[in-house]
């Protein structure tokens, strides 16, 4: 019947109420939708809102505690109380770790807070919807593009411009960390991670140079070792003065590490893993009196008494006069030798003034360049003269043997 009734109708009439079943059927499917769909549960977003409740609460304290002191050291003399919490903000960012970070967080937080109060205010969004629209154009700012209303976009754009700035805060902050990383690698403030190596505690002079070349060539036939130096001059300045002494020519397969600092500090003692090393060299200041230098290296040595370093080894020092190479010795760690290097150097000096070619001769002696002598023990040797061991030797010439008595030097071939 009814369907006899609208065919009797007009086309325009017709196509009218056709709509109207259609609209009608579509809002009742939204609706059964709707109804089928389980409420959203606010608590994330009560959440976040007690948190950022307790984050202004304890702003509020931090402030009212300052108010506190304030009054209290009589800082109003001296300035107003924005002045003061401007002194008091930059005493916390110097002294506080990871204070820019902190610092970007609190704005970015504070920015994140703003937008989205206002939306929820101003577009009447629900709140997840403002908060979510808000960290959008803090992370991608698009100028309020993306709100509906001409309210929202001006939010919008207010929210994208501190989050621009927010931005270059953050490039400005990593910028700046990765300045100080690789300033501190140039200037070497990490420590050395090693063991069973070389520490020379030296001055940058040519003698400096001269003992790592002899150390360098003294360990070729063992592959190399690592030479953990410090000393006083900025790690820049004695790279580059090894690099003008052609070190690359001499390592031998070494590796050569510099550290800067204070050999008297234990802080810097442990820049070059002096507790871990199997040799420490301390080599006596030079351009100074001899007193002094055996005061500032007598200094070092109780620093490495009073840890017991090396754990596992021992100490070859420089001593400046011949009666303090007992106190040095009692001070050094047992099994350590001390050294009067400038006078032995100097009855050395003299000796080989007298006698032309000498000099030559102590050279090829004490230095690792060219042939070196070693004390190795051979097995298989028992009932064989010294001739049959010395021919039987490639590359090597036997020169003595070592007994129980001493060194025999050139025993008798048929020995």
């Amino acid at each position: 019947m009814l369907l006899e009734l609208v065919e009797k109708l007009p086309d325009d009439e017709r196509c009218q109420i056709v709509q109207k079943l259609l609209m009608d059927g579509i809002k009742a499917s939204s609706n059964t939708v709707d109804e089928q769909e389980p409420a959203q549960k606010p608590w994330p977003v009560i959440a976040f809102l007690l948190f950022a409740f307790g984050v202004c609460i304890y702003s509020a304290h931090i402030v009212r505690k300052e108010k506190r002191r304030y009054l209290s050291q009589n800082a109003h003399v001296q300035g107003s109380f924005k002045q003061y919490l401007k002194y008091r903000f930059g005493y916390w960012y110097a002294w506080t770790p990871g204070s820019s970070g902190i610092v970007l967080l609190f704005l970015s937080f504070t920015l994140l807070l703003s937008g989205g109060f206002l939306m929820r205010i101003v577009d009447n969004r629900p709140m997840s919807e403002s908060m979510w629209s808000a960290w959008i154009w803090i992370a991608a700012p698009d100028g309020g593009a993306s709100a509906d209303t001409r309210t929202g976009r001006l939010i919008g754009l207010i929210t994208s411009i501190g989050g621009m700035l927010i931005f270059a805060l953050l490039m400005s902050v990593i910028s700046s960390f990765f300045e100080d990383a690789m300033q501190s690698l140039r200037e070497g403030r990490l420590p050395v991670i090693e063991g069973n190596h070389v520490v020379v505690i030296s001055h940058l002079t040519n003698q400096l140079t001269v003992l790592l070349e002899e150390i360098c060539f003294s360990q070729e036939s063992e592959g190399g070792t690592v030479l953990a130096v410090l000393c006083p001059s900025p790690k820049a300045e004695v790279e580059k003065f090894l690099h003008d002494s052609n070190v690359r020519d001499w390592m031998k397969n070494s590796t050569i590490v510099v550290r800067s600092g204070d050999s008297r500090k234990e802080h810097d003692l442990k820049k070059v893993a002096v507790q871990a090393a199997r040799k420490v060299i301390l080599i006596s200041k030079p351009g100074v009196s001899r007193e002094e230098a055996d005061v500032i290296t007598l200094t070092t040595l109780m620093t490495l008494r009073s840890k017991d370093w090396p754990c596992n080894g021992t100490c070859v020092v420089q001593c400046q006069l011949v009666r303090s190479q007992q106190l040095f010795s009692r001070v050094a760690k047992e099994g350590s030798n001390v050294l009067t290097s400038v006078d032995f150097v100097s009855e050395l000096l003299v000796q080989c003034s007298h006698q032309r070619g000498l000099a030559e001769v102590v050279r090829s002696v004490f230095c690792f360049d060219g042939d070196e002598f070693y004390v190795q023990p051979m097995e298989g040797i028992k009932g064989r003269t010294f001739m049959e061991v010395l021919f039987a030797l490639p590359r090597v010439i036997m020169i003595g043997i070592v007994t129980s008595s001493g060194v025999e030097l050139l025993p008798p071939m048929d020995r």
